[in-house]
């Protein structure tokens, strides 16, 4: 489990993969609702689970402060070196109290 304050930061080298990841941090950030009933890896790892703040009425509020907006992808001089790197995105979020 995650502690307060503790930060994740995820990888994903395709848009479905981060597509997940992106939904799923804006889902615990309570910046967007989703009702989507799946575990998502990120919950399943971590322990942060919607369920948990339906449970307490949305009195506890978000679970997870998203610590930028957009995810940090390669540079084009990195790119042109590493092929692969073209499609990874790195997003990252902090867990609150």
């Amino acid at each position: 489990s995650l502690n307060p304050g503790g930060r994740i930061g995820i990888i994903s080298f395709h848009s479905l993969e981060d597509r997940r990841v992106k939904r799923t941090f804006l889902r615990h950030s309570g910046r967007a609702e989703d009702g989507d009933d799946r575990v998502s890896k990120l919950e399943r790892y971590t322990g942060i689970r919607a369920e948990d703040d339906a449970e307490l009425g949305g009195a506890a509020g978000p679970t997870l402060r998203l610590l930028r907006r957009k995810p940090f992808v390669a540079t084009e001089e990195e790119a042109e070196r590493n092929a692969r790197s073209r499609s990874a995105k790195y997003r990252f979020a902090e867990k609150t109290g």
